[in-house]
């Protein structure tokens, strides 16, 4: 089963769980994180929002580059309880966060893409966004496809800002 070899490999290469694995959506952490039989990885495997927060926040100088970013925080890092770590990561790098309010985008996976009908119902109380914020974020690339074509405003992964708007601290550069 794929499943059991993915989890292997990853009890493998993060040498029993010593180091981090990053899922680079939150949608993929959360169905591998269900699927875990691994203790050795249960603290093991991050979103890179939660990555950010927990692991590199004390080594980054963070400057709130934007005037107001929109941020649509997915379903599956709610369910992963990272809601709260997604909008203060945003705030590190933004004068002034705004989440979309949208609790699903409607995309499920890919069913979005099949049935437009999905996302156009689950976005039609968006507010507008493309008067009051530059760009938007999420953590999964199929949330970011349908708000980007809902909103008006261009979403991408949150990690994005967070590279555009940090540095290593200096003591982190002097080694």
């Amino acid at each position: 089963m794929k499943r059991t070899e993915l989890e292997k490999e990853l009890v493998r290469v993060s040498e029993g769980g010593k180091y981090p694995i990053i899922c680079d959506t939150s949608p993929c952490l959360a169905t591998v994180k269900a699927e875990l039989q691994s203790k050795e990885l249960a603290f093991s495997l991050y979103d890179p929002v939660t990555f950010v927060s927990v692991v590199l926040a004390d080594r980054l100088e963070f400057t709130q580059k934007k005037k107001s970013v929109a941020v649509h925080v997915p379903c599956s890092s709610k369910k992963l309880g990272a809601e709260a770590t997604f909008l203060s990561v945003a705030g590190l790098c933004s004068e002034s966060v705004v989440p979309t309010g949208i609790p699903c985008c409607g995309m499920g996976g890919d069913r979005g893409m099949r049935y437009p009908e999905l996302t156009a119902a689950s976005l039609q109380h968006l507010p507008e966004l493309k008067n009051t914020c530059s760009d938007g974020y999420s953590n999964s690339r199929t949330c970011e496809m349908s708000l980007s074509n809902h909103s008006g405003v261009h979403f991408k992964g949150l990690i994005q800002l967070v590279d555009e708007c940090t540095q290593p601290k200096a003591a982190a550069r002097a080694k």
